[in-house]
């Protein structure tokens, strides 16, 4: 188990052409995304499930998958438009 707290991860696009990578502000349905969180280390393979807490509600599930990597290193862009 990774963590069992309140998690808040950045989404991000997974681009393999180079290292730097769009910043997602939501999953969306049917596209893959690197959700990337500061926890403990763990080591590959380790499969993930994501799970929604609803206030009042039962847990959900919101996306499956596995651990890509640990790298403190990846680079996330988030694109600011400034205006006067």
């Amino acid at each position: 188990m990774l963590d069992s707290g309140n998690l808040r991860p950045l989404f991000s696009s997974d681009n393999i052409n180079c290292n730097k990578h769009k910043m997602e502000r939501f999953l969306h349905h049917g596209w893959f995304s690197v959700a990337s969180v500061y926890a403990s280390i763990s080591f590959l393979p380790l499969p993930l499930i994501v799970l929604k807490n609803r206030d009042g509600e039962q847990s959900t599930i919101a996306a499956v998958g596995s651990l890509k990597s640990v790298d403190p290193n990846r680079i996330i862009l988030k694109k600011i438009v400034l205006t006067r």
